[in-house]
């Protein structure tokens, strides 16, 4: 008798109980290959999302930087513009800047408006 053979699985009981064990390794091993790789695509996914919200944070911190630097500018353009309003009262010369007008009057009565763009200038008496 043959070390390897069990009596009474000889036969066709012996090839289906090699083709259920084949089948079943095949599975498990599949299986686990299956959760290995989907373990470790769950890992690429949750780095590239830390690696993105960390990325737009970096740019969110820029923006506000950018943001609080005009500010700063406006406020200094703010004060220019009203320390040059006040000195042309001063003189005699009332400026009224209306969205894209500016309005100058002189107190002995002439009166201009002027486009921002600077294309036209019209004079009123």
């Amino acid at each position: 008798m043959d070390a390897f053979q069990i009596p009474g699985l000889t036969g066709l009981p012996a090839f289906v109980g090699a083709l259920v064990l084949m089948g079943l390794y095949v599975h498990f091993s599949s299986k686990i290959t299956k959760d290995k790789t989907l373990k470790e695509a769950e890992k690429r996914a949750k780095e590239a999302n830390k690696e993105t919200i960390e990325s737009m944070q970096k740019h969110i911190d820029s923006l506000k930087e950018r943001m609080g630097e005009a500010e700063k500018d406006n406020m200094k353009l703010k004060h220019l513009f009203d320390t040059v309003n006040a000195a042309l009262k001063a003189r005699g010369l009332y400026v009224a800047v209306d969205g894209d007008m500016i309005h100058l009057h002189e107190t002995h009565g002439t009166s201009t408006t002027i486009h921002i763009s600077g294309a036209s200038a019209e004079k009123e008496e």
